[in-house]
């Protein structure tokens, strides 16, 4: 009988083993799956890129004209604000932006900005101030 259960704990283990290397395999199967889609979306980026045309790298790059995706006029209906936040500063835009529409901490946004992380703060104050200022004359015309 005693060797009945030691061949019955082998018979365990070899299953459990089985299972842990179908286990491997699929993993392996995954990653394989989930690099060809990145290659794939790497490689669609990199022709994307290719194919614009000067007119829409410069849409890209023009600082002066003041379009970001989210305050277009769909998205965001108080033109007060935008004209609000085309009063800043570039550097206080850019810490607005950052801290409230993509919910970067200060310290990640100083560590962007090659700034500390107190100038960082105070540069959100003193836009918050200024947009409240430009707000509250808006509102009382």
């Amino acid at each position: 009988m005693k060797e009945k259960r030691d061949i019955f704990k082998e018979n365990i283990e070899l299953k459990d083993d089985i299972v842990f290397a179908r286990y491997i395999s699929y993993m392996r199967t995954a990653l394989l799956h989930k690099r060809i889609d990145y290659l794939k979306h790497k490689k669609y980026l990199l022709d994307k890129e290719i194919s614009m045309s000067n007119k829409e790298w410069e849409k890209l790059f023009n600082t002066d004209n003041f379009e970001y995706s989210f305050l277009n006029e769909e998205k965001c209906k108080n033109e007060e604000l935008v004209k609000g936040l085309k009063q800043l500063t570039e550097k206080q835009r850019k810490v607005i932006i950052q801290y409230y529409y993509k919910n970067k901490k200060l310290k990640e946004i100083a560590k962007d900005m090659n700034k500390d992380e107190s100038t960082v703060r105070k540069l959100k104050d003193r836009a918050i101030e200024k947009l409240r200022n430009y707000l509250e004359v808006e509102n009382e015309e």
